[in-house]
């Protein structure tokens, strides 16, 4: 299962009311699906993060080239 397919099973099984048989169970699986929303933002923030850090990587390497020719 991925992170997408687990969130999209907790919006599904929570927009069932009578999926859990407890409100404390419910609960529980909403504070699941904002951890697993937090994460899936958290790796797309990073993946951004490291994306930019590596265009900057090749123009620090194309302009150390340049002043040292």
């Amino acid at each position: 299962m991925t992170l997408n397919e687990a969130i999209d099973h907790l919006k599904e099984s929570l927009a069932d009311p009578g999926h859990f048989s407890c409100a404390e169970c419910a609960e529980q699986h909403v504070q699941l699906l904002q951890w697993l929303e937090e994460l899936k933002d958290s790796r797309q923030t990073i993946n951004t993060l490291c994306e930019t850090v590596r265009s900057m990587r090749g123009e620090i390497d194309k302009l150390t080239d340049i002043l040292t020719e």
